[in-house]
């Protein structure tokens, strides 16, 4: 099997990349979205831990994962456009930079050469978190379905 490193993201990168990004800060126990809400930040988790929820029947709660300093947060919904599908709930005080759709956009229509760099970390990011989705269905989750397994995407060789 061969991997991809996933390229890292500090708050440093994600400041200079996204210059008119905001901070936000959560405190424990609230919620940074709701599952089936509209889509149109992400956010880069500078500290804190913050558990992704899966609702069902408005009450039954399924743990996904629990993100840390240094994920992305909610740009599953901002990429595809749908509803968000899942919540997202502050386990610590988490402090946050808030990237919106438009800087998201604008940041490829300007060529910004940090915007290659930036896709390629969302997609090695979703493929990770898919792959967690599979392997969720067959039995080793590893600690939830869009948990990290680490600083790299592994992609099996010959794949398509």
């Amino acid at each position: 099997m061969k991997t991809i490193p996933l390229p890292a993201l500090t708050e440093k990168t994600m400041l200079s990349v996204f210059p008119e990004c905001r901070f936000r800060v959560f405190e424990r126990g609230s919620l940074i979205f709701k599952q089936n809400s509209a889509a149109q930040t992400l956010y880069f988790i500078v500290s804190g831990r913050v558990q992704v929820l899966r609702v069902f029947k408005g009450k039954i709660e399924l743990p996904l994962a629990t993100l840390k300093k240094g994920e992305l947060l909610g740009e599953m919904a901002l990429l595809t456009g749908k509803k968000r599908s899942a919540q997202a709930r502050a386990v610590t005080q988490v402090k946050t930079l808030e990237v919106t759709r438009r800087q998201l956009e604008n940041l490829v229509l300007d060529n910004n050469p940090l915007a290659t760099s930036m896709a390629l970390h969302l997609a090695l990011l979703l493929a990770n978190r898919l792959g967690n989705v599979f392997s969720g269905l067959h039995g080793s989750a590893r600690g939830g379905y869009f948990q990290s397994s680490g600083p790299q995407c592994g992609c099996e060789e010959g794949a398509a």
